[in-house]
């Protein structure tokens, strides 16, 4: 490099810089004595100047290779050693080296006295052993003392009022990173103490810093410990309440007994890797992901503490966990475990409510009822369940818990109840899986449990004493009683032979992780491993939490509904005959046994019987009737009754039942089938005090309480609504019998007198309007309604003979629920169809109003015929324009009803609703396509259209 001075140009060395070695601050390095103390003042560290000779230029190495023509081996000619490197930054003291010349394997070549720690080389020790490493000459690399040295200049330089401020007392790090590890783990230490005023960790030492750190980072270094060492304590305060307390729901215990394993994982995992940390970096990313689950578990404690219940437990617990779904994949598996654990209690007492395994202390539905003013409805009565449980799995629970129930009632013996002798199917749990094999295999074990059941059902007829199920969490203590007194020697060998296979079975029963090892281990793994880079483990592509539920235990909720739906109904259509008790409801509550109506008809009304009054001087005897309609005493005694109304409900019954079985008056009717009096109001009592009334007979009523267990499907519920129609067709009846009469006696008078046209034109349309709606009634209304019925039930039944295959016993849609279900709505057909619900009320008052017309011409006709002087004040016309103007508004409603084809009707045009949904939606209410039958039968020539004529 050519420089210039004084005017002439110089020579000089690139690297001829001046001081180019000179300490940016020249002070010795202050602590390298062993015995120096842990806190010191900053007046301990003044930095003495040394002489600038100690720095003296290097010399360079002469490098250059040998010649190789005039090379020859032996010792190396001595080289002179360097006074300094410019190299070499760091101190170190002499190590002793020497040639050897000896065997270089023998064990005394080895320095006895030389130090254990490793230290760096450099090419000047290579060449000189003894040579001296020169001080470092930056300040970034000369060790936090010279950090701290220059902090507590600047300080000083500041004032000395600032100085307390920034911290005057430096601490060792060797202490203070145990003391912080400590810390996070929520113990005290020397430097740190828990104050319950503030609750949390404080500094027992203020404004003091550790060396090599400034105020403010050194705070941070703390506060982020501070918050995990509360964090621990907060757990740990959390774990020790719950199991304290005697209200704490099972699911809340699992939550604590979880949190206690991971906070036992993460100080196995923190005391086991930082016995000697080196640095705070180091210690930093030993805590990272522990703080993240710490962090993770302390929100979710703070938020689940105050659940009174399970299910708002795991509300709780899922919803927090849906929002963290996405996070790192370790951290999910982490979570995603503490859900499936504190889930566990809950998905057990599930499972025994679905008689997966023997019921235990916990969830146990209840039922409730309730009017919503149109019917009334069976609902269960629970706490809200968790949103991942769907719907259709939610009613699967609560009917397949309530048909169990019936099951284990009605047939203890059923495979599907009995829990006590050898296990031959194994029973799959409802747990939660995260991964889509995982997910795989529950339903191919939900298909297989459903087929083994199938045939060990098939095998031992459903019935029989071998034909037990068992789940992996079946008590076997109560099976190991072998009873000998009383019992036969096969069925000891048989008990013995159970016995043997329940020991078999108990080693698997005891394969669970009951001290939390394999959660234990499981989150240690996923702090320590890189699940990221996992391909097998991680569950990158998952389902999502929202359907995990869904996947998870659908498949075994449906299985196990199918089975247990169709053993209840097989229970009830096939051991309980519910056909025969249904059909007895069609034969009197619907009036479809003709023998029966015709009795009853004429007991109530023929006037050729004997009346059953009292009469003075007269013995009642033959047959009798109460003669409504030509007598003047009502409403009769209930001795009457019992003599009009003897043997009709007795004899109707047993003259359809084979000849072989004996008749006889004392064996009482299913359901105890007979006669009663209905409570009225005192409104209704008194129009039924007049016998000329369209509600005379509305005190009267069939009395029938089904067997248990057929309730649950003739409920009372539709008990109520055969009543109700029982109602209106006697009620028709008696108009039927009133218009054949007036026809009857109309023809015996215009043999002997003139006829009345006007009165004649009155019977025949009466006639016509009454048979019509008989007609309607009988046939359409009930009949259509009660053959679809029965084709659903033929239906059923060959579904349940085809037991052999999987698909034709399970039936998932077809259990009681949804048989109860359909027989209330065929019930309701019927009541729209019949006018009978409460928005068709004004037709009903239409109809009760022509009736009551029919009913005063009857009275006038009877009159007439016994020769009363009152019935010529009768007028025949005034009665027949109300009976007309009646008539033309009925119609004219029912069109209305007919165009809107009734409230929820689906449009369908045919009576074989068969394949009609069993649940409410799409169901058609009925009533429109049948009313315009009615329309087309009542006038099909428009005859109430077109304005009165004259006669």
């Amino acid at each position: 490099m050519a420089v210039e001075g004084d005017g002439d140009f110089e020579t000089v060395h690139a690297s001829a810089i001046s001081d180019l070695w000179k300490f940016s601050f020249e002070f010795e390095q202050h602590g390298q004595d062993e015995q120096r103390p842990i806190i010191w003042g900053l007046d301990a560290l003044e930095l003495p100047r040394d002489s600038e000779d100690e720095c003296a230029h290097p010399k360079l190495l002469d490098l250059r290779l040998p010649d190789l023509e005039n090379f020859q081996f032996g010792t190396l000619e001595s080289i002179p050693a360097p006074e300094s490197s410019a190299a070499s930054f760091y101190s170190a003291e002499p190590e002793p080296f020497a040639i050897l010349e000896d065997d270089l394997w023998s064990f005394t070549l080895l320095d006895e006295n030389e130090p254990a720690k490793s230290r760096l080389r450099s090419w000047e020790t290579f060449h000189d052993k003894n040579f001296n490493e020169p001080r470092i000459t930056y300040f970034s690399e000369a060790g936090p003392g010279a950090f701290d040295a220059a902090l507590a200049l600047n300080t000083r330089a500041i004032g000395n009022g600032i100085e307390k401020e920034l911290g005057s007392n430096v601490i060792h790090s060797d202490p203070f990173l145990a003391a912080l590890l400590e810390l996070g783990l929520g113990r005290e230490s020397a430097f740190f103490q828990f104050r319950s005023d503030r609750q949390s960790f404080w500094p027992l030492i203020d404004d003091a810093h550790m060396s090599g750190y400034s105020v403010p980072s050194f705070k941070s270094l703390t506060d982020l410990f501070t918050t995990y060492g509360n964090h621990m304590r907060n757990l740990g305060i959390f774990v020790d309440r719950t199991y304290d307390s005697r209200k704490s729901p099972p699911t809340l215990i699992a939550l604590a007994e979880s949190v206690s394993t991971i906070m036992k994982a993460l100080m196995t995992f923190l005391t086991a890797r930082s016995i000697n940390p080196a640095s705070v970096l180091q210690l930093q990313m030993l805590y990272d992901r522990p703080g993240r689950i710490l962090s993770f578990l302390d929100e979710i404690t703070a938020n689940v503490h105050a659940a009174t219940n399970n299910e708002e437990l795991l509300q709780q617990l899922y919803e927090y966990i849906q929002t963290m779904e996405y996070t790192d994949n370790w951290l999910r598996s982490v979570i995603l475990q503490l859900l499936a654990r504190v889930s566990k209690p809950w998905l057990e007492s599930i499972g025994a409510c679905l008689g997966l395994h023997a019921p235990t202390v916990g969830y146990v539905p209840t039922q409730r009822q309730f009017d919503d003013g149109e019917r009334i409805k069976d609902s269960v009565s629970l706490e809200p369940m968790p949103d991942f449980v769907a719907s259709k799995d939610f009613q699967a629970i609560l009917q397949t818990s309530k048909n169990l129930r019936l099951l284990d009632t009605h047939s203890p013996n059923h495979c599907l109840t009995r829990r006590g002798l050898s296990p031959i199917v194994q029973a799959p749990k409802l747990e939660w899986h995260f991964r889509w094999q995982d997910i795989a295999r529950v339903e191919t074990k939900a298909k297989q449990y459903e087929a083994s059941v199938l045939q060990a059902i098939n095998s031992c007829g459903n019935v029989d004493v071998d034909c037990a199920l068992s789940s992996e969490n079946v008590d076997y203590s109560s099976q190991l009683e072998i009873a000998t007194f009383g019992v036969s020697e096969g069925v000891t060998h048989e008990q013995i032979n159970a016995s043997y296979a329940a020991f078999e079975n108990i080693v698997s029963e005891l394969s669970f992780d009951a001290d939390g090892s394999d959660y234990m281990e499981s989150v240690i793994s996923a702090i320590t491993n890189d699940t990221e880079a996992d391909g097998d483990n991680a569950p990158t592509f998952a389902p999502p939490l929202s359907i995990n539920a869904l996947l998870s235990f659908s498949p075994i909720i449906s299985a196990q509904a199918r089975l247990v739906n169709s053993a209840c109904l097989r229970l009830l259509l096939k051991d309980h005959r519910l056909r025969s008790h249904l059909s007895l409801q069609r034969r009197y509550h619907l009036f479809g046994d003709g023998l029966f109506v015709s009795r009853l008809s004429h007991a109530l009304f023929d006037t050729d019987l004997q009346s059953t009054e009292r009469r003075k001087g007269h013995a009642r005897s033959g047959l009798m009737g109460l003669k409504l309609g030509s007598r003047d005493t009502w409403p009769p005694a209930s001795s009457e009754l019992r003599l009009a109304l003897m043997g009709i409900l007795a004899e109707t019954y047993h003259s359809q039942l084979p000849r072989e079985e004996p008749f006889n008056h004392q064996n009482e009717l299913p359901g105890g089938l007979s006669f009663a009096i209905r409570d009225v109001s005192e409104e209704e009592l008194q129009r039924c005090l007049n016998p000329d009334s369209i509600e005379a007979l509305d005190f009267l009523r069939l009395q029938y309480k089904p067997p248990s267990p057929l309730d649950t499907v003739i409920t009372p519920a539709c008990l109520d609504k055969y009543d109700a129609i029982f109602k209106l067709l006697l009620r028709m009846a008696r108009m039927l019998y009133v218009v054949n009469q007036l026809s009857r006696t109309a023809l015996r008078r215009s043999r002997r007198e003139h006829t009345d046209l006007l009165a004649q034109r009155f019977r025949h349309e009466a006639y016509h309007f009454v048979s019509t709606i008989c007609e309607y009634f009988f046939n359409t209304s009930i009949g259509a309604n009660w053959d679809a019925f029965e084709s659903k039930l033929d239906e059923v039944e060959r579904s349940l003979d085809h037991t052999a295959m999987p698909n034709g016993y399970g039936m998932e849609d077809k259990g009681l629920h949804q048989l109860e279900e359909y027989h209330e709505r065929v019930l309701d057909r019927m009541m729209f169809a019949l006018f009978l619900r409460k928005r068709q009320k004004h037709v009903m008052k239409l109809l009760e109003d022509i009736f009551s017309a029919i009913l005063v011409f009857a009275r006038h006709s009877t009159m007439t015929v016994s020769g009363d002087t009152l019935a010529g004040a009768f007028d025949v016309k005034e009665q027949y324009q109300v009976l007309r103007k009646n008539i033309r508004v009925f119609i004219s409603v029912c069109k209305g009803l007919s165009e809107s084809q009734g409230q929820g009707h689906s449009r369908r045009t045919n009576l074989n609703f068969t394949h009609v949904p069993l649940t409410k939606d799409g169901w058609s209410e009925g009533g429109g396509e049948t009313i315009g039958q009615l329309l087309l039968k009542l006038e099909m020539n428009g005859y109430y259209s077109l304005p009165e004529k004259k006669v």
